[in-house]
């Protein structure tokens, strides 16, 4: 997972990750797979004809659903044994059970989570955002969607943010089964006292010493006093 863009203002945070998603159907069977399970990639074809679950991105503007595309990787490994086919087929077949063997699904997205900033602390805020992803329609009655790994791959130090903490946990949205990873982010102190603070207090310093000016510097006085007044109302409602 990554994180490639904060916007407090228009309240979302946009994150990079590979899905990954394990399943087992028991409708299926398959042939002579390899205990190697880079070697038993799917093709796109295969991929499209077998089954495969639905993620809702639930805080995404438009509810945004998982995808098996050409961009989706998908494989399957082999956790038990198999058996010869039926004697009367002349070939060296082994059979797996599907509801023995998992199949693996896997694709990259870059998805817009909505994140509720709460800036009544700033500088000193920390702020958490949310991916949450539950089932489509009625699939949680026969599935159960189970919190897997994660792990963070990217920077963790970020423009004005650090990266804090990361989890996944299996929570409960609306009586639906869901899975959430939470994004703890707090404050680079200072790079904020750098670009906002450490300006303004010199910007006033300076004005207030031309105060101390002798008369025939009255000019240079007024223009630096209200520099710091127009100043100071563009950057204090930002703050």
């Amino acid at each position: 997972m990554v994180v490639q863009d904060i916007q407090e203002v228009s309240q979302y945070i946009k994150l990079k990750f590979r899905l990954s998603l394990n399943w087992k159907d028991a409708r299926v069977s398959f042939y002579n797979i390899k205990a190697d399970e880079a070697l038993n990639s799917l093709t796109l074809e295969e991929q499209l004809s077998l089954w495969t679950p639905s993620i809702v991105y639930w805080n995404t503007e438009q509810q945004l659903k998982t995808i098996n595309d050409k961009n989706s990787f998908g494989s399957i490994r082999r956790d038990a044994k198999g058996s010869i086919i039926d004697r009367t087929v002349n070939e060296d077949i082994e059979v797996y059970k599907g509801e023995e063997n998992e199949i693996i699904f896997s694709r990259v997205y870059s998805i817009k989570f909505y994140c509720n900033y709460q800036m009544a602390w700033y500088p000193f805020d920390i702020q958490t955002c949310t991916m949450k992803m539950v089932f489509d329609g009625v699939l949680d009655n026969y599935a159960d969607l189970l919190a897997g790994a994660l792990m963070f791959s990217g920077e963790k130090e970020l423009t004005q943010y650090f990266v804090q903490e990361y989890k996944i946990q299996q929570e409960t949205i609306q009586d639906m089964a869901a899975v959430v990873i939470y994004v703890t982010l707090g404050r680079r102190l200072l790079g904020t006292f750098l670009t906002v603070f450490f300006p303004t207090i010199l910007l006033y310093a300076i004005g207030f010493a031309t105060n101390f000016f002798k008369e025939f510097f009255f000019e240079v006085t007024f223009i630096f006093n209200s520099l710091n007044k127009g100043f100071s109302w563009l950057v204090f409602p930002i703050l």
